[in-house]
């Protein structure tokens, strides 16, 4: 018995710690590698510990552990993960948020053009068609004195012949003080009847409101284009009076606000419609099939 002793120990020794197959494995048991381990332990400072994958490199740190790492990048989460760095400048830049940001002049807080800063974040100066209450009285959507918008944005008072737009005590004005093109230079009808009005929103004369104006259809497929600026938000009404069958219709920016063909008296047309105040809408007025004749275009708020 003495001498089978020692050998028994001896063949101990040669074992070595159990291996991953065994199942037995624990944070007590020593490894030289993973594969000493059993598959849900890693091999660290010659001890199995729990690793929670089956990575069979004995480098890998597990998710307990990468709080410890100073080389993870990103911050880590409770949960052992890693949320990446958000990279500020690729963020879009947003009009409204109220952060001047790339690319912004300006940014107020909101999207709205009735004031100092515009809906996508550039000033709102006189000219560009936008009211700003706070330094303007009017915006025509030019800088051109003597059309009743002053290259400031204040209103003109008092009725200027040649500016383009109708007012009191005129019976047309063309744009210019000329002889017989139909208006003459006290903005007064030629050849007894009333001028052609544009038959192009860029041709069509300016009109002040309430208007009241003398106009024909002189020929099928005749058009007449007016404009007039609005310098309050409010419900307008826009119709003719006569005998002539008309169609009348309401556009901004080249979108039709509403048209009609005879809502108003006998065959005559009328929209009522809420417009903007510091807009500019164009009104033109056909004939209904073939029809041709006079009108009077009125426009009240």
């Amino acid at each position: 018995m003495r001498l089978f002793t020692p050998i028994l120990a001896l063949v101990c020794v040669a074992c070595g710690p159990p291996t991953g197959s065994s199942g037995g494995d624990s944070a007590a048991t020593r490894c030289s590698s993973n594969d000493d381990c059993r598959l849900d332990f890693v091999c660290q400072n010659r001890r199995c510990r729990r690793g929670g994958g089956t990575s069979q490199d004995a480098g890998v740190i597990p998710p307990a552990d990468a709080a410890a790492n100073p080389d993870v990048d990103g911050g880590v989460q409770s949960d052992g993960g890693v949320t990446p760095l958000v990279d500020a400048g690729s963020q879009s830049t947003v009009c409204g948020n109220g952060l001047r940001e790339l690319g912004e002049s300006c940014d107020d807080g909101n999207v709205s053009n009735n004031d100092s800063c515009l809906n996508d974040c550039s000033p709102n100066i006189c000219g560009d068609g936008f009211l700003n209450p706070a330094a303007e009285e009017c915006d025509d959507e030019n800088v051109t004195p003597g059309d009743g918008c002053s290259a400031e944005c204040r209103i003109e008072r008092g009725p200027v012949c040649g500016n383009g737009e109708l007012e009191e005590g005129e019976q047309c004005d063309d744009g210019n003080r000329d002889i017989g093109d139909g208006c003459d230079s006290d903005c007064q009808n030629e050849q007894g009847g009333p001028p052609d009005h544009g038959d192009v929103p860029e041709d069509a004369m300016r009109v002040t409101v309430p208007a009241n104006v003398d106009a024909a259809i002189d020929r099928t497929g005749d058009r007449d284009y007016f404009r007039f600026f609005a310098t309050s938000t409010a419900s307008y009404s826009v119709f003719t009076e006569g005998q002539t069958d008309t169609v009348c219709a309401v556009e901004f920016n080249g979108n039709l606000m509403g048209t009609d063909d005879d809502s108003g008296d006998g065959l005559n047309c009328r929209i009522s419609a809420q417009l903007t105040a510091g807009r500019t809408y164009y009104v033109l007025v056909s004939g209904a099939g073939q029809g041709t004749g006079p009108y009077v275009l009125r426009i009240t708020r």
